[in-house]
C-alpha cells in the first residue's frame, strides 16, 4: 500500500518482466496526517480529508467517523500541528487510538484521544495529554537484576509471573514530563 496526500496505490508483485504492478486505489483520499497510519489485526486505519477510515489490508477506504465523530474531530483539532496527529493499535484489544492537538491545548502536546473500537463500531473521547503515543514491550528483568528492586523475593513489587509476559507489546505513551509509561487493564 502506497498512501499520498490526495491518493493511495497498491503495489502488486507480478512474475515475469514487470516487478511490480503498480494500481490506483483510490483518487479523492489520501493521507491528511503522516502518523495517523494505523494497521491492526487485517485492518488499516488512517485520517483522510474526508475524515477517519478504515479498510481491509486488499480493499478500498470507507467512512468509519461520517456522521458519528467526523465532525467534531475536525471542529476541535489543531491544524497547525498534524504531526500531533497520532495513530496507534492497542495489541491487546480490537481498539485504535489517535492522538490529536485540540485548539485549545498546548503548544507540543496532544490532549485528546479519539478511541474507536472495531469490533463494537464505536467510538469515545479522551483527555489525556502527552507527547507520543505507540505500542511498545517494556525491557525484561534478569534475576541478576531483581536485586536491585529488592534483596528479598516477596519484598518485589511485582509477580514474577508479569516477568514472563513483560516483553509482550502494550500500549504506551510518552507524556507531557517526557516521561514513558505503559497502560494496563485493571484487575477489578
Amino acid at each position: 500500500m502506497i498512501f499520498q496526500e490526495t491518493t493511495m496505490r497498491r503495489m502488486i508483485y507480478v512474475a515475469g518482466t514487470l516487478v511490480f504492478q503498480i494500481e490506483r486505489i483510490s483518487e479523492d483520499k489520501g493521507l491528511m496526517a503522516p502518523y495517523s497510519l494505523i494497521r491492526a489485526a487485517n485492518k488499516i486505519f488512517f485520517l483522510a480529508p474526508q475524515g477517519f477510515q478504515a479498510m481491509e489490508s486488499t480493499g478500498v477506504p470507507a467512512p468509519i467517523g461520517k456522521e458519528r465523530f467526523d465532525r467534531t474531530f475536525f471542529g476541535d483539532f489543531d491544524s497547525g500541528s498534524l504531526q500531533l496527529i497520532i495513530g496507534v493499535a492497542d495489541p491487546s484489544a480490537t481498539r485504535v487510538y489517535w492522538a490529536y492537538k485540540s485548539q485549545a491545548g498546548s503548544t507540543g502536546l496532544f490532549d485528546k484521544l479519539l478511541c474507536y473500537d472495531y469490533a463494537l463500531d464505536r467510538a469515545s473521547i479522551v483527555n489525556m495529554s502527552g507527547e507520543y503515543i505507540a505500542s511498545l514491550a517494556r525491557p525484561g528483568q534478569t534475576l541478576e537484576s531483581l536485586d536491585s528492586i529488592s534483596s528479598s523475593i516477596d519484598a518485589l513489587p511485582f509477580s514474577l509471573d508479569d516477568v514472563a509476559i513483560a516483553s509482550l507489546a502494550k500500549l504506551s505513551m510518552v507524556g507531557p514530563t517526557h516521561m514513558l509509561g505503559f497502560f494496563r487493564r485493571s484487575q477489578s
